[in-house]
């Protein structure tokens, strides 16, 4: 007995030598319980923004993807054509990848892709035939948060490609493909549909394309009838092919962004320098950012911006 006394004894001195260590001072503890709740909502932080990334990289839902195919068109639209006769074989892939001016501007687009990240592109002007498309889901930086592409084009021989581009999934994975050759090859009787809607790929959709026959420069056909708000981004890889530029960003919604390509320089455009080309667009878009490439001989600016003046 004598000596469970002592231990008790010898315990309770300890403990008190203990609790006067200068190291184990009270206001030394509350530093310390201080630093551990805010490293605790630090943490807490922490895990909150990853689980906000996670969420919003998430694909969509197949019901979401299917939304994308109409919520951005009126009840009321009658300004696509339903179907186009089967067009003959065209050359377009071969002009494409010869064409030193769009594999700039197709270079300057997907860094401005890469940049914003859009979620929902409308691409009109340009005969790309859906290989702008193509390009944006086959780049690592792009594809992660790229869920809906809209191919909306005048030209028949576009439409052609981009049907065939976004109906075959192994086309769309392999931009090396030559899709004139695979035009060819495609069977008598087959089609290009507008608006042609699919989604890919087919056992798990992660994303949604749309190809449809629209002249963007025909304001009367999409006025009041396409909502383009619903996009996170408009694409013009060729803004210079409309005579009404202006026009056409008017008629657009306000703070909606747009990115397009256009000629400077010594090139057909009107644009010679890039002081020139702000002081014409300030008048109904608010620019952003004008990248400027310069390739044989002449120059392409890439133009961001919300449409509204500046």
């Amino acid at each position: 007995m004598l000596a469970h006394c002592q231990s008790l004894l010898d315990s309770h001195q300890r403990a008190s030598q203990t609790e006067s260590l200068p190291f184990f001072s009270s206001s030394d503890k509350a530093k310390a319980n201080g630093w551990s709740a805010g490293k605790g909502w630090g943490v807490f932080v922490a895990a909150l923004l990853l689980a906000l990334v996670f969420y919003l990289r998430q694909p969509p839902s197949t019901s979401d993807l299917e939304g994308y195919f109409s919520d951005w068109l009126s009840a009321e639209t009658g300004g696509f054509r339903k179907h186009h006769v089967g067009a003959p074989v065209w050359a377009l892939w071969e002009q494409l990848i010869s064409d030193p001016e769009y594999t700039v501007r197709k270079r300057l687009l997907l860094h401005s892709f890469e940049q914003l990240k859009p979620k929902r592109v409308l691409e009109f002007g340009g005969r790309t035939g859906g290989t702008l498309a193509q390009a944006a889901f086959d780049d690592p930086k792009v594809n992660g948060t790229l869920h809906h592409w809209v191919h909306a084009t005048s030209s028949a021989i576009s439409l052609e490609y981009a049907n065939m581009l976004f109906r075959n999934e192994d086309l769309m994975a392999n931009p090396k493909i030559d899709l004139d050759e695979a035009l060819s090859k495609l069977p008598e009787g087959w089609a290009a549909e507008s608006p042609l809607n699919s989604m890919s790929p087919p056992a798990r959709p992660t994303r949604a394309l749309q190809a449809v026959d629209l002249d963007i420069s025909d304001l009367r056909s999409w006025i009041g009838f396409l909502d383009l708000s619903k996009f996170d981004l408009l694409v013009a890889p060729s803004m210079e092919d409309f005579r009404n530029t202006m026009a056409i960003l008017l008629g657009m919604p306000r703070s909606t962004r747009i990115v397009f390509c256009v000629t400077g320089g010594n090139g057909p455009g009107p644009f010679s320098d890039e002081a020139t080309l702000r002081d014409y667009l300030k008048f109904f878009l608010r620019i952003e950012h004008v990248m400027q490439a310069v390739h044989a001989g002449h120059s392409t600016f890439l133009v961001q911006g919300l449409i509204g003046s500046s």
